[in-house]
């Protein structure tokens, strides 16, 4: 498909405002003005698998999180970055781990990390290791479009989430789903600002992009995707050891206001407000 955006140019985004962007059907539901709006802001953020499928949403970010590192996560992060290329996007800041924020020899430097660990605590890991030397043999050397700007960080263990980190060389908080690393993250990079969530419905198991998901031909599902179609809804809003991503909302909402940030829900209808985050739509 023909890229049908102007590309990242940042004077055309004059909106000083935050966007999350998630891969719920309710992206399908927005206007043109909503989409035009949100073209405008200054900080559109793609979570996960969002920006492989941009030009169906109608919306193009210039921050994009990924962090996810097991192998089939590389297999979508080197899509990813492909259609970037392909599209010749420019201007993008990449959010990621350490690992994947090395180019272009990434997948080669993980598999050499999983061999050392299983060395060093003697755990089964070498079918992991395979699995990479395999990645890296097929695709070689990985280079990011031009212009990238990379942000890598570690994120806290997702049942524990931990502290709110201040800096970026403290552990990003996680817990239970990415939106929480993303806001910790939001709260660093862009203080003081509102954030709008869009996107992020949590109430069914379908992205925006189901069809053509589908039919991408190599392997994406990580062990969330059946308990996810199994459910109905997000892994997140599925307790863990009894645990919930809402059960942390208190004190993600006292963390932000710390830091001057607002944050808002697009969609009425999202899990997220039943849960306490306020709905707003966007102004246009």
């Amino acid at each position: 498909m023909k890229n049908s955006f102007s590309n990242n140019n940042s004077n055309s985004r004059t909106i000083d405002k935050v966007v999350l962007l998630g891969s719920g059907l309710s992206i399908l539901q927005l206007s043109k003005e909503e989409k035009d709006y949100i073209n405008k802001c200054k900080y559109v953020i793609a979570i996960n698998k969002f920006m492989a499928f941009y030009q169906k949403a109608g919306i193009l970010p210039n921050y994009i999180y990924f962090h996810d590192k097991h192998e089939n996560s590389f297999n979508f992060y080197r899509y990813i970055i492909e259609i970037c290329k392909k599209d010749k996007l420019t201007g993008l800041t990449f959010l990621t781990n350490p690992i994947f924020a090395i180019s272009p020899g990434f997948p080669l430097l993980y598999a050499i990390q999983l061999k050392i660990k299983r060395l060093i605590f003697r755990k089964n890991r070498n079918s992991h290791y395979t699995q990479w030397l395999k990645l890296y043999n097929k695709y070689g050397w990985f280079t990011y479009p031009g212009k990238s700007h990379i942000v890598d960080f570690e994120t806290s263990n997702y049942l524990e989430g931990g502290n709110w980190a201040k800096s970026l060389k403290e552990p990003i908080f996680h817990f239970r789903g990415s939106l929480t690393s993303v806001l910790n993250l939001c709260s660093i990079l862009f203080p003081s600002k509102e954030i709008y969530l869009v996107g992020t419905d949590f109430n069914n198991s379908s992205y925006f992009f189901e069809d053509e998901i589908n039919q991408l031909d190599f392997e994406w599902k990580d062990f969330t995707h059946p308990i996810v179609k199994d459910k109905g809804i997000h892994y997140s809003y599925q307790p863990v050891q009894g645990k919930l991503m809402e059960d942390m909302f208190p004190f993600i909402l006292n963390s932000l206001k710390q830091t001057g940030n607002e944050l808002f829900c697009t969609n009425p209808k999202s899990l997220l407000v039943n849960s306490g985050i306020t709905y707003k739509a966007l102004n246009i």
